[in-house]
């Protein structure tokens, strides 16, 4: 997931919703998630088939999870690689996934 552009929405979200201390609420413990999530090796930096590749996949596609469901709209290569590893884990395939 682009780090920058996620941190661009949850800006423009938080100007936008200032009226809306629940969405406020929201969008700030996302934001204190994507700064934690960028201090940490992105998946692709880690070997292929490891577990800490496998732990940081999971952390990346939680927080566009989160995103996604806060209104957020992931660009479209984001997306197709989402809709690849999903349809390789419907086939029982264990696709790389480093949103």
């Amino acid at each position: 997931m682009n780090a920058n552009a996620l941190n661009a929405w949850i800006h423009e979200e938080m100007q936008a919703s200032s009226r809306d201390p629940k969405r406020q609420e929201r969008l700030k413990k996302l934001a204190e998630k994507a700064k934690a999530s960028a201090k940490h090796l992105h998946a692709e930096a880690l070997p292929v088939g490891s577990y800490q590749r496998q732990i940081a996949m999971v952390h990346q596609r939680k927080l566009a999870t989160e995103a996604m469901q806060l209104g957020y709209q992931m660009p479209d290569e984001d997306l197709q690689e989402l809709g690849l590893h999903v349809a390789g884990h419907a086939l029982g395939l264990g696709l790389g996934l480093s949103l």
